[in-house]
């Protein structure tokens, strides 16, 4: 990844961590975020797609958001900008393993009408 230039980190997002609670079957699911950290980060846009399930089509763009390092950072946090919520798809990554940046690869969702 090339070095950031200056000011390049200018979206304020959120970094939210999940809470959990047991379904009747007794798995864990997450029932709220609560915000760990906001920060400005950098999204950029990768790719998008269409499916559908159930009967519903959903629209879902991936993104990759560069923050400035945050160690606490799991990969079943969520990133909330604004009202648009990015879940992560992977782990986070150390960019160059040099503690400065964060790669956080997320998607974006929305069921259309």
């Amino acid at each position: 990844m090339d070095p950031l230039k200056a000011g390049e980190l200018r979206d304020y997002v959120q970094l939210q961590k999940p809470t959990y609670t047991k379904d009747d079957a007794g798995a864990e699911l997450p029932t709220a975020y609560v915000t760990q950290s906001s920060v400005y980060a950098k999204i950029d846009p990768l790719s998008d797609s269409m499916s559908a399930l159930a009967g519903q089509v959903f629209g879902s763009i991936s993104h990759r958001i560069t923050i400035r390092h945050y160690s606490a950072i799991k990969s079943d946090w969520r990133i909330l900008y604004g009202t648009r919520e990015f879940y992560l798809v992977g782990p986070p990554r150390d960019v160059e393993n040099r503690h400065v940046y964060m790669e956080l690869r997320c998607s974006e969702r929305e069921v259309l009408p």
